[in-house]
């Protein structure tokens, strides 16, 4: 079985089936990484031939457990090619998704695929995130915000904090032993009004944990 393949009929064991229209935007949008590779460093070549399960599955894997709500605003903190947001965004066509980064190079690949997948609900910001931070249209907005490899929870919990609304989401994809970086955001996490909901160990296909879903919730504030 093909790794595309394989990609699909994970989905499909995660109770997540993918419509015929998302299999095919899925491919397209692996043929765009390719391409957009050859220019700009977007993934590991190492990681292209494997892109479906390395990349698209983990991106995917807050929709397992329901953490992306089917419609509201998603907000992909330091999404530089597109991880997790445009796979998210295929998976969720009525989510209203918007995607930040400061990397001009990567921001024009990404919108260069929204135009091309005509994933017209999706917005694209070449900025830093805390730019958005004294913007109102930007402040307590979202019902969610993502961030796939980008830097400490702390960081993450300053940044996104003051863009979620009430009982709004912050999902941290991490490392399969993120405690310390729990603790080390503990007095961040406090003072932006938020809490450790929960820490999902996500099982890959050996089903070995090999990363966590770090989930913070906005109380107040």
């Amino acid at each position: 079985m093909c790794t595309f393949d394989f990609f699909v009929g994970a989905t499909q064991d995660n109770q997540f089936a993918l419509s015929n229209f998302q299999i095919d935007l899925f491919r397209r949008l692996w043929v765009e990484f390719r391409k957009g590779n050859q220019s700009i460093r977007l993934v590991s070549s190492n990681d292209l031939n494997i892109m479906p399960m390395r990349h698209f599955f983990d991106s995917i894997t807050p929709l397992f457990y329901d953490l992306i709500p089917q419609e509201g605003r998603v907000l992909d903190i330091g999404s530089g090619g597109g991880l997790p947001g445009l796979p998210l965004a295929i998976c969720c066509p009525e989510i209203k998704m918007t995607l930040i980064d400061s990397n001009r190079k990567k921001m024009s690949f990404v919108r260069h695929v929204v135009r091309t997948l005509a994933l017209n609900q999706i917005r694209v910001l070449t900025d830093r995130v805390e730019n958005l931070h004294v913007e109102k249209v930007y402040q307590k907005s979202f019902d969610v915000c993502v961030a796939r490899a980008v830097t400490s929870i702390d960081t993450l919990v300053k940044w996104g904090a003051p863009l979620l609304k009430i009982n709004g989401r912050l999902i941290c994809f991490k490392g399969p032993e993120p405690d310390t970086e729990i603790d080390q955001a503990e007095d961040s996490i406090a003072s932006c009004h938020c809490i450790v909901e929960k820490v999902l160990k996500v099982k890959d296909l050996d089903k070995m944990s090999k990363m966590c879903l770090v989930i913070i919730k906005k109380e107040g504030g």
